[in-house]
């Protein structure tokens, strides 16, 4: 690889023994993926993706200990993913089932080490904080949604980096220059032009032109019928859930004709020349919906958790989700959700909607509010072996969780099925 001056100064030591190690570990991942050079990291957020306190990961706190002994952290601000389970607001289930403390018994230890390593929050939705980030800029970001969602929605740029490379990446302010990174990987090598609906599922959608994509960055039209340029938030909350969708395959980038920001400012030129095109219509979704895999034990059996928010819930979801529950036990002249039901959210959102009537509403209704990441509770089998629905198909994709559409998921939530 092509070194800098600096670079070659870390190398030979000049700025201590820990800053060599890491980036002679950069350059050893970046030789595999041949990458050529670092680029410097020009995002005012940083991503790390490891987040969740078990035996075995025990390697890894040990390298966090090793680099906060020596005083050696990144100079930006840290957002790392959720936290397996934290203090919920409402009724409190599933901890104690978990068994929290012997599971995850790490813990206590690993928050610790991440807090002196400039580690100031916890969510999967570190993009929330949009206004820090610049079209164009570049990351070293790791979370599979976040990572899409920057790429395309924000027009920076990222690669899907591994656990502690991320955080190398940001100690060091440099990434590897490879893959997202280049314009030539950034082009569309495939068209996808979809019958559009309003009531299209975004993490459905997501998903089935990830799986047409045959490993190429999408172009997709007919969403601009649906979805605002001006980006306001039922369109971004659309594409944050779309980006999800993408989770279950490899890619991690999309255009969105006339929506998203590198189609509207290169226009043809982000399009690869004579590129296949694909046709997705409604019975094309329904068809990958029919074909999921049901993991319960008793498939005819009824749900006994729902899990909403997975990527986290942003503020305009939680306030139209608690109105629509609303309206829906409502119609059903209901009080209280038929099934415990948690919404989960960032720390940083959670703060804002404890702010407005509908989160205490939400609460009246019996839904329970969080901030932790439903994919580390799927790891007990205690969890995994529960009934649980949600609207979430990378949650579905990753645990035995079912997928049901969001309207779905109320009528069931709210005591009606069908």
């Amino acid at each position: 690889m092509k070194l800098s001056l600096e670079e070659k100064q870390i190398l030979k030591g000049e700025q201590g023994e820990s800053k060599r190690t890491i980036l002679k570990t950069l350059i050893d991942y970046g030789t595999l993926l041949g990458a050529k050079n670092f680029v410097p990291i020009t995002t005012s957020i940083g991503q790390m993706h490891f987040s969740y306190g078990t035996k075995a990961f025990d390697g890894a706190i040990s390298i966090l200990k090793k680099l906060t002994l020596h005083g050696i952290k990144p100079n930006i601000e840290l957002i790392a993913n959720p936290k397996p389970f934290t203090i919920s607001y409402g009724k409190k289930i599933l901890k104690a089932n978990l068994n929290y403390k012997k599971f995850f018994n790490r813990q206590e230890t690993l928050e610790e080490e991440l807090n002196k390593l400039n580690v100031n929050s916890f969510s999967c939705g570190c993009f929330e904080q949009k206004d820090k980030i610049v079209y164009g800029e570049i990351a070293a970001w790791s979370e599979s949604v976040a990572v899409t969602y920057l790429n395309s929605v924000i027009g920076a740029r990222t690669n899907e980096n591994p656990p502690i490379i991320d955080l190398f990446c940001s100690i060091l302010k440099k990434t590897l220059n490879y893959g997202l990174l280049l314009d030539e990987n950034r082009k569309a090598g495939i068209a996808i032009k979809l019958e559009v609906k309003k009531e299209m599922d975004p993490q459905l959608l997501g998903e089935t032109i990830a799986k047409k994509c045959e490993g190429k960055i999408p172009i997709i039209y007919g969403l601009e019928k649906i979805l605002k340029p001006s980006l306001d938030e039922p369109t971004l909350a659309f594409l944050k859930d779309f980006s999800a969708g993408f989770s279950c395959g490899k890619i991690r980038l999309f255009h969105i004709n006339g929506i998203t920001p590198e189609v509207r400012r290169l226009k043809k030129q982000i399009i690869k020349t004579n590129i296949k095109t694909v046709d997705i219509d409604s019975q094309e979704l329904e068809k990958i919906k029919q074909d999921y895999e049901v993991l319960w034990k008793n498939p005819d059996s009824k749900a006994k958790i729902c899990i909403i928010g997975c990527p986290h819930l942003s503020l305009y979801q939680l306030v139209n989700l608690t109105n629509e529950i609303g309206w829906e036990l409502r119609q059903n002249k209901r009080k209280k959700l038929k099934i415990k039901t948690f919404f989960l959210t960032s720390s940083l959102t959670l703060k804002k909607f404890k702010e407005l009537p509908e989160f205490k509403e939400l609460l009246k209704y019996g839904g329970i509010i969080s901030t932790f990441c439903p994919l580390m509770g799927m790891n007990s089998k205690k969890i995994s072996n529960t009934n649980i629905i949600t609207n979430s198909n990378k949650l579905r994709c990753f645990s035995t969780a079912r997928f049901f559409e969001e309207e779905q998921i109320i009528k069931q939530i709210c005591g009606r099925r069908g």
